[in-house]
């Protein structure tokens, strides 16, 4: 009997050893094994971009283990960026509050994710900084210093750190989904797409492959294409906004507004939170805008400011609008309350950087065209335009382009056009400047061209699109002259 029971504490400690030992491997501490199951599910759900099914396990892990710090903090970014702020930053407490029950490389994490919740960009450089200097091996401080290098635009030095992240693990999936955005910023286009192949290879029954494929053939000009793509991550999983968004996006592309409406409308149906739900509802906004159906543009964004009045964005643009209409007192008094918003959040991080007044200097360009202050505008649109990604950074050469028109600078005009052009040939809305441009300089072959070039990419545009409408007119006028 008693050989028998030291055989039973022999086994006993032969087990505890092991899941001591399982516990000592895992990257976040927790004392239960259920919770940290339920965290590795939502850690893969996050991965594959399936936030509501991520929200769900971490939740599930923070039911099972009320101190599990890491799966507080992490369900706390997604409430956050579902618009849930409130909650996210009671969230957040409760996750610092257990930060001296975790390891040091946690407590960095948390600290990073703790001003990411406050919305706080300074703090954020800190804590990134000092997790470099601390953990200097580890694979969040590739993804952190490369944080940095985008931060200045430096997309070489954001490659290479998402070469190195591979170089660790080569089963990083979501580290190739970067690369390839990062060749498209930095106009490596075949290997922008190479890098998404790879990441499909990986994630081939995932969603996210599929929409990131066709994000990029999007911004390349190739929708037809884009579309397959999206359609397909919409099968796959039906329920994400993401994908959903994009398809109405690609629609707009290519002038087909009412079907690019109700991509929107549906995604504003499944909206989680306020910050998505003005995101549908601003991108409805927008597509009323293009088809230059504006009075329903300025309607729907007057109902997004009634609801939250301090949407810079939404005060910008509604402001744009009213300036390109003349109405120059009304979008200066947008600019002025934006001025006032910005002046409240003086306190919190960098409220006086470019970034964060970058719907300030929006709407300060519209109003300077409006009122002919030409090179106030000209160095605006610039600065946005180098800022900016796609496709914002094409409408905003557009507006560059336009603004050279106005100072009767042709040859800047065409340059900046074709800039545009080189990184998406198949851009309706420059295509359609650029036929004007040659218009206005008398280049009826160029003109032609263009026009041509246009009423191609827009051959399923709705019937009331009037760009579309004034190109075939041109057009058929062009084809009488002998």
């Amino acid at each position: 009997m008693a050989k028998k029971a030291i055989l039973i504490v022999f086994i006993g400690l032969i087990i505890f050893s092991a899941i001591y030992a399982l516990w000592d491997d895992r990257e976040v501490t927790t004392s239960s094994e259920k919770a940290y199951e339920a965290y590795l599910a939502g850690d893969s759900a996050r991965k594959k971009l399936y936030y509501r099914d991520a929200m769900a396990d971490f939740e599930k892990a923070i039911k099972i283990d009320t101190n599990f710090a890491m799966a507080y903090a992490n369900l706390a970014i997604l409430y956050n960026e579902r618009g849930r702020k409130d909650e996210a930053k009671e969230i957040i407490k409760k996750a610092e509050s257990l930060m001296p029950r975790v390891t040091k490389r946690e407590q960095g994490l948390i600290k990073y994710m703790i001003a990411q919740v406050n919305w706080d960009t300074d703090q954020m450089m800190t804590a990134a900084k000092d997790f470099i200097e601390n953990f200097p091996d580890d694979i969040y401080s590739n993804r952190y210093q490369a944080d940095l290098y985008m931060e200045k635009h430096d997309y070489v030095g954001a490659i290479k750190e998402f070469e190195a992240i591979i170089k660790k693990d080569p089963g990083d999936a979501l580290a190739y989904n970067m690369l390839g955005y990062l060749n498209l910023y930095n106009k490596n286009y075949e290997e922008a797409l190479s890098y998404i192949k790879k990441y499909s290879v990986l994630a081939d029954r995932e969603a996210n492959p599929h929409d990131s494929y066709g994000e990029i053939l999007m911004y390349l000009g190739r929708y037809d294409e884009a579309i397959k793509a999206f359609e397909t991550a919409d099968k796959i999983k039906p329920d994400l906004m993401f994908v959903i968004t994009h398809l109405g996006m690609a629609y707009r592309c290519i002038g087909r507004y009412r079907d690019a409406i109700g991509y929107f409308e549906r995604a504003r149906d499944i909206a989680e939170g306020d910050d998505e739900l003005i995101a549908a509802e601003f991108n409805i906004a927008h597509t009323y805008f293009m088809a230059e159906k504006l009075d329903r543009a300025l309607e729907i964004l007057q109902e997004i400011i009634n609801r939250y009045p301090r949407n810079q964005r939404a005060l910008a643009f509604q402001g744009m609008i009213w300036a390109r209409q003349g109405k120059i007192e009304q979008a200066s008094m947008n600019l002025a309350h934006i001025d006032t918003l910005i002046a409240q959040d003086s306190t919190v991080g960098d409220s006086k950087s470019f970034s964060r007044l970058l719907n300030r200097v929006f709407l300060e360009s519209f109003i300077a065209l409006g009122k002919a202050e030409y090179d106030i505008a000209e160095e605006n649109f610039r600065k946005l335009s180098e800022v900016s990604r796609p496709p914002d950074s094409y409408y905003l050469r557009d507006f560059l382009g336009e603004t050279y028109q106005k100072m009767n600078k042709y040859a800047e005009a065409e340059s900046t056009y074709r800039e545009n052009l080189a990184e998406n040939p198949n851009f309706a809305h420059t295509l359609y400047l650029m036929a004007q441009l040659y218009r206005d300089n008398g280049q009826t072959d160029n003109q032609k061209q263009m026009l041509l070039k246009y009423l191609s990419v827009m051959s399923g545009a709705d019937d009331d699109v009037p760009d579309a409408i004034t190109a075939r007119a041109q057009l058929d006028s062009l084809s009488l002259i002998p």
